[in-house]
């Protein structure tokens, strides 16, 4: 691979080697020199450094090749670094500059205040989302958030119901500043809440009664002659025997 380049003065000593648009400094210029071919070297030598219109241009070993792209990399980053000085360097305003403390400030109480419903949510909590303002430093700033939180009930198990209800309140609770929005689902849950409580207490209270009729019937039937519908006839004249010998003590 054969490269052209075209050496040009410079002020002091300096010699910049251009090369798609970029400088290489003198202390690349041995370098350079040492990875010039022989025949480039003579060459160079023959004329004492100094070339002409029609003989200016010189074919490059790959050594030398790969010094000026390396050359070129460097002064790709040092313009970079160059532009990202200036950029970080820029003065505001104090209006800006309170403008971007307040924005800051909002976007971490906002991030820490949904972090915790969503924390406190365990697996009944969606993912944050939010909504930004762009400061003057061109970047975005969360401004206010929300995390969906399922507070439907569960189907057939109030046990299950209320313990995901307490999940719930927990996570609308969670911040060290709940908002208004945030205590009033809190109080709609709780008060859901007390009702699953009160229909899980009425189901064990029937389920207890349930078991104390069947343990009257079995103290009042110690055969089981009545109680089973398969025994018919003879099952009910055993039961009207058994409850006038009851009677006659």
């Amino acid at each position: 691979m054969v490269l052209a380049s075209h050496l040009t003065s410079a002020p002091s000593g300096y010699y910049a080697v251009n090369f798609a648009g970029q400088g290489v400094g003198s202390n690349n210029q041995a370098a350079l020199k040492a990875g010039l071919g022989a025949s480039d070297q003579k060459h160079d030598q023959s004329h004492n450094g100094q070339f002409s219109e029609n003989e200016d241009t010189v074919e490059l070993s790959s050594q030398a090749q790969k010094i000026l792209l390396q050359a070129q990399k460097v002064q790709v980053e040092k313009t970079q670094e160059k532009s990202s000085a200036i950029g970080s360097a820029h003065e505001y305003t104090p209006e800006e500059e309170q403008s971007l403390k307040s924005l800051k400030e909002r976007d971490r109480e906002v991030r820490a205040h949904e972090g915790a419903h969503q924390s406190a949510g365990g697996q009944f909590a969606g993912a944050a989302s939010y909504t930004y303002e762009v400061g003057v430093d061109g970047k975005r700033y969360a401004i206010g958030g929300e995390v969906a939180i399922d507070t439907s009930p569960v189907k057939g198990d109030l046990k299950a119901t209320i313990d995901k209800f307490d999940k719930v309140i927990a996570a609308a609770l969670a911040p060290a500043k709940p908002s208004g929005q945030d205590r009033q689902i809190a109080a709609a849950v709780i008060a859901r809440r007390a009702k699953a409580i009160a229909e899980l207490a009425a189901e064990k209270a029937r389920a207890s009664d349930e078991k104390i009729n069947k343990s009257d019937d079995k103290n009042n039937d110690p055969f089981g002659l009545y109680s089973d519908k398969r025994n018919g006839f003879y099952g009910l004249i055993a039961k009207n025997a058994y409850e006038v010998s009851s009677k006659l003590g």
